[in-house]
């Protein structure tokens, strides 16, 4: 590839501002579009604890360098998991954040993010959430050039009264479970919390195979049979990609709707948000109660 960014993004200049010495890019998929971290340019990026497994992706690289120790912390962006999953495979801290809490100025190719806007987040790693907690007032605030940043302070974590606190997790979302000793831990973390907060619940959203499948398609697939992407391929002069992103090629080419569908599809999914926050705040106060 050879577009070279003219310039640091908004969270990477507040960094350098803030004292930070950038060591590197590191390592994701095309396009940021896998759970794995591969690509034909760089090749694979594997997980640092055991070689045959992967970090996760798309920011598999940041994760899997955090985790080593050769970086005290890194960015990464998440629309589907991109940072969720590689903290989890390689055991660090990150943040999947509020959309709308960090600029997304100067975000490599475009500043322009569509429809995307919905769902994709910037968000810092670091081996330590004392690092997180530390880093995420840098970075978070408007900029005076992303019109969806919101100026929301950040305050003080140690500030915060637990016993105010209603907590929620679930550990199976009706399509996927945790492997059985995974899903010992996150309730034995919840076990750990709960004589801290006001109240633990678990409450999981009603997640279908059909709402995944929409979510998949309108996000990622763009039902355009894949104009979208292959137009993003030549405004960064891509020529070759690796296996799973050509897999999303082809899904894209079989995937399309009208402008009609389109509308429905995002009001549906605002439908679904409205459903899961009634749910979760029902039961989280039936729970203090």
């Amino acid at each position: 590839m050879n577009c070279v960014a003219t310039e640091d993004a908004t969270v990477v200049a507040r960094l350098r501002a803030a004292g930070a010495i950038i060591i590197g890019i590191s390592n994701i998929p095309d396009f940021s579009m896998s759970y794995e971290t591969d690509n034909r340019l760089y090749g694979r990026t594997n997980n640092p604890y055991d070689l045959k497994r992967s970090p996760g992706g798309s920011s598999g690289g940041q994760a899997a360098i955090v985790a080593a120790g050769g970086s005290a912390l890194g960015i990464g962006a998440d629309s589907g998991g991109s940072i969720r999953e590689p903290a989890h495979n390689c055991g660090v801290a990150a943040l999947k954040l509020t959309r709308g809490l960090l600029p997304y100025t100067s975000k490599f190719p475009t500043n322009e993010l569509g429809i995307f806007s919905y769902v994709e987040v910037q968000g810092p790693f670091a081996r330590f959430v004392e690092d997180l907690i530390y880093t995420l007032p840098i970075l978070a605030g408007p900029d005076l050039h992303d019109p969806y940043t919101y100026p929301v302070s950040v305050r003080d974590p140690a500030l915060v009264d637990l016993k105010t606190l209603r907590l929620s997790f679930y550990s199976d979302n009706g399509l996927a479970a945790p492997r059985a000793d995974i899903g010992e831990l996150i309730r034995r973390v919840v076990n750990e919390i709960s004589p801290y907060v006001a109240s633990v619940s678990e409450a999981a959203p009603k997640i279908s195979r059909d709402t995944y499948t929409a979510f998949e398609e309108l996000f990622f697939y763009g039902g355009d049979r894949g104009q979208w992407l292959h137009d993003k391929m030549r405004a960064m002069q891509v020529t070759q990609v690796a296996e799973p992103f050509k897999a999303i090629l082809d899904r894209a080419a079989r995937c399309e709707f009208s402008v009609t569908e389109l509308r429905d599809r995002l009001s549906a999914l605002d439908r679904f948000k409205f459903r899961c926050w009634i749910s979760i705040e029902i039961t989280t106060s039936s729970s203090a109660r």
